[in-house]
């Protein structure tokens, strides 16, 4: 059966302390239940399998995942994280980076210090951590998927594939450079739903639907 993997490329954080990424256990919890009951709800009318499993992979430095080295071309690979119109990276707003040392905005990327920052006016910055796009191909090599892997990696971060450089178009150059060349690549338009309302994801895109709002990256 196909695979759905959530991939988060942020180290796991504790419980508590200020790092990035803790914010998707609970956000993938949430869209795999979500995913689960529909599939249920609709088996129980239709004939026939589910259409994917689904499982969540976070990143460990330096360790390969034997689901993610094991994935095929009907499989699909959803890169976690919140990006921003023109941003070539994604991010999670955090005031310690993965080590557990605060995060100063004069070490932040300034583009994303000051996108982060736009109409906020209480006196105290939005501080983030970083992740390039090259650094999430690195994490995914490290993770053990395969430069073979022709199966689907979807950004599925917010205004992905929107303006004239994202973070979709720099995953692909990214991928290219490191050997991936056989996947598809998509990214996507508006601010995305992490879990199904319905039998959709959704997006603030006017087309609604996350589906409709996604787009492929043309291979270089």
């Amino acid at each position: 059966m196909a695979r759905r993997i959530l991939f988060v490329p942020f180290i796991k954080a504790p419980i508590v302390g200020g790092r990035p990424g803790r914010a998707y256990v609970n956000k993938n919890l949430g869209w795999i239940n979500s995913y689960n009951a529909k599939e249920i709800k609709k088996k129980a009318v239709l004939e026939g399998a589910v259409a994917h499993d689904i499982h969540e992979c976070w990143y460990i430095p330096r360790t390969p995942n034997s689901m993610i080295a094991s994935l095929g071309p009907d499989d699909q690979l959803y890169i976690r994280g919140h990006s921003l119109i023109g941003l070539e990276g994604i991010f999670d707003e955090a005031t310690k980076d993965e080590q557990g040392k605060p995060i100063h905005q004069s070490r932040m990327d300034q583009e994303l210090l000051v996108k982060l920052n736009e109409g906020n006016d209480t006196g105290t910055k939005k501080l983030a951590f970083m992740l390039k796009a090259s650094d999430v191909v690195t994490r995914l090599f490290e993770s053990g998927l395969r430069e073979d892997f022709s199966g689907t990696i979807k950004c599925y971060n917010c205004h992905s594939a929107e303006g004239e450089q994202n973070f979709a178009k720099a995953l692909e150059k990214a991928l290219t450079e490191r050997g991936y060349k056989k996947c598809r690549i998509y990214g996507y338009t508006g601010a995305l739903s992490s879990m199904y309302e319905g039998e959709h994801k959704t997006s603030t895109d006017p087309k609604g639907r996350a589906r409709n709002a996604r787009v492929e990256i043309k291979r270089t």
